[in-house]
């Protein structure tokens, strides 16, 4: 086929916007890698432990890996950070700091069962100098996110590039970028979860097209895919169910349903059901059975109100038992999700609100198994796929040819708001870094003052660069959407 002059014009003009947006967004990703020192996060002496011993001992690497009396497996690594209480000084500041002159530090590692992929791969970067290797392994992260975001904007067309834009628009800050750059497994099946139906659907809708640009879609499903069976089993889960139901969406173009097949495929699911719960790994997450210690109805009320909050921490709006009160940063996110959400679900069909009643009802089943798991509601990160998927989904299938970010004048104004989130975010999370944990959650010290490492260059040179590389990303990445006609 061959195309017009506009065509082409068009067509270039979306190949290099999409160069610079995604450009820009490893610009920024470089500022979250540099912008905390290597104690920070989660859990972050377990996880660099069981990269460092991920293939075994290694003289000067991982030595003395054994098993402890408590059922804790510990080893030796090069010395990484002070730890306080029994979390890295970095990030719970509550010591007095002292110098050591240590060569090697004993922490708790994973055992042999939980040692996944992601530690192995993280592995190669692993040295005797902890600092270089981790900026290395979030460098390597920070490219890995960046060419799936690359394979977003250059292997989707029309509403497929719409919806899976979408859906990292609106979901991507704040908790996500922290992850993305991170040595936390989390980062990996973050990004798989909350991408990999995206390239199946472009695969399921162009069944035209083959040689090159069909194998490369093959490639970043089968890629993102694998970013979250390598890490967690529940990212695993995740998976499988935006898999499914992609495919199901396809099939029902195919096949005409009736009541006989619709009560077959529901018979099917229930036995496979419950085959899985029978799998001792998988029985855990497959128990949804109230606390004997609560009634029914009161839990369930309970239930009611601290699933909503869970979800809303995806965007830093913390509230109830887990937060300080409503950020604004929180306040924008949720705000601009719920807006998308709604244009999507303007003349809605039947067909988009039974898939996109299966999306939600599926992410409250998670966040109820996370109160049933954790006695709190589960942090924002365990279900911000799936929320993104949910949004994903509802422009998918939305009859409304309008989206949200479809008019220019809206498009400026979503763009310059979340950028400014993004700001207050990375400003919060290098304050926090910067300062030692002395100024968490106020604004005290702006411009940042010290650094986390000796460096000659100012920590506000690395804040402006992110803060500006977020909003021109978004800004040329749906300038690169826009150019295609929504089918």
């Amino acid at each position: 086929m061959t195309l017009t002059t506009k065509e082409l014009k068009l067509h270039f003009h979306s190949a290099t916007n999409a160069r610079i947006s995604v450009i820009a967004l490893f610009i920024c990703l470089i500022t979250w890698s540099i912008g905390s020192s290597i104690g920070s996060g989660m859990d972050t002496e377990y996880h660099t432990t069981s990269i460092w011993c991920a293939w075994g001992e290694k003289p000067g690497l991982c030595e003395n890996r054994e098993l402890s009396g408590d059922g804790i497996v510990y080893a030796d690594i090069p010395y990484l950070y002070q730890m306080c209480d029994g979390r890295p000084i970095d990030s719970f500041p509550r010591c007095d700091k002292v110098e050591s002159t240590e060569s090697m530090q004993r922490l708790r590692t994973a055992a042999d069962a939980q040692m996944n992929v992601f530690y192995k791969v993280m592995h190669f970067f692993s040295s005797e100098n902890p600092t270089r290797s981790i900026i290395w392994m979030r460098l390597f992260n920070s490219t890995i996110t960046s060419l799936v975001f690359l394979g977003i904007l250059t292997l989707t067309t029309s509403r497929t590039k719409i919806a899976g834009l979408s859906a990292w628009t609106f979901t991507v800050v704040p908790l996500a970028y922290l992850k993305f750059t991170s040595i936390n497994p989390r980062g990996w099946s973050l990004l798989g979860a909350m991408t990999s139906w995206i390239f199946l659907h472009e695969l399921l809708k162009a069944t035209n097209n083959k040689g090159r640009r069909r194998a490369l879609l093959w490639f970043a499903f089968f890629g993102s895919a694998f970013l979250a069976f390598a890490t967690r089993i529940d990212s695993s889960m995740f998976v499988v169910f935006t898999t499914c139901l992609v495919i199901l969406q396809h099939l029902t173009h195919k096949i005409a349903f009736n009541r006989k097949k619709i009560a077959t495929i529901a018979i099917v699911i229930m036995g496979l059901g419950f085959v899985l719960r029978s799998v001792d790994r998988l029985s855990s997450y497959l128990n949804f059975q109230t606390p004997k210690s609560f009634p029914i109805s009161g839990y369930f009320y309970y239930v009611s109100t601290r699933i909503p909050e869970a979800i809303a921490e995806i965007w830093g709006y913390e509230v109830g038992q887990s937060g300080n009160g409503p950020s604004f940063s929180g306040i924008i996110g949720l705000s601009l999700f719920v807006l998308a959400l709604y244009t999507s679900l303007r003349f809605s069909t039947s067909n988009q609100l039974i898939f996109v009643g299966i999306a939600a009802m599926f992410l409250v089943t998670v966040n109820y198994w996370g109160l049933l798991s954790l006695g709190l509601q589960a942090p924002g990160h365990y279900s911000s796929a799936l929320v993104s998927f949910l949004l994903g989904v509802t422009i998918l299938y939305s009859s409304n040819r309008e989206f949200f970010m479809n008019s220019k004048t809206t498009r400026n104004i979503a763009i310059g708001l979340l950028g400014y989130s993004h700001a207050a975010a990375l400003y919060s999370y290098m304050d926090l870094y910067v300062t030692g944990g002395e100024n968490e959650g106020v604004i005290k010290s702006l411009p940042l003052q010290g650094w986390w490492w000796n460096s000659w260059s100012s920590p506000n040179w690395a804040l402006l660069i992110g803060a500006l590389a977020f909003p021109v990303s978004l800004f040329f990445a749906w300038g690169s959407a826009i150019n295609s006609e929504l089918k």
